[in-house]
């Protein structure tokens, strides 16, 4: 019985550890994207600023267009952020569970593989939104749009 204590503990542990660490990959990206995002805004600047009359809306638009482009993305790495923040607290709460509560191993085993598939089909949900909104079905249901 401690084994199996034991060998979920640390499934929970490794769980936690990837989890955190695509969180902070997600962040890292939406980092990236912004800082790509502020220089497109600061190359649309300098080109709206030096260049000719004639062909400024022109360099203007192929200016911001990658910016805000970028911009979406950070927006879309924002709700994966979120994403696995949530998965990261609520292996803390199976592992406080299993080592604190003393719930049966079991138990905490089949919230665990229960909690992985809802994951699953949440990250799936998020990962098709659009950014910064519902999901494309939801338009359809909602009786004010």
């Amino acid at each position: 019985m401690q084994k199996e204590i034991e060998a979920l503990r640390d499934e929970l542990q490794e769980d936690i550890a990837e989890a955190r660490k695509l969180a902070n990959w997600s962040t890292y990206m939406a980092n990236v994207l912004t800082s790509f995002a502020l220089v497109g805004g600061a190359t649309s600047a300098a080109i709206l600023g030096y260049a000719p009359e004639w062909p400024r809306w022109i360099a203007g638009a192929l200016a911001i267009l990658p910016g805000a482009a970028m911009a979406l993305q950070g927006k879309l790495f924002e709700q994966r952020i979120h994403h696995h923040r949530l998965r990261e607290v609520a292996y803390h709460g199976l592992l406080d569970q299993l080592v604190y509560e003393r719930v049966d191993p079991r138990t905490v085993s089949r919230r665990r593989r229960e909690f992985r598939e809802r994951s699953e089909h949440d990250w799936q949900k998020v990962a098709s939104m659009p950014v910064g909104g519902a999901p494309p079905d939801a338009r359809k249901s909602n009786p004010n749009g």
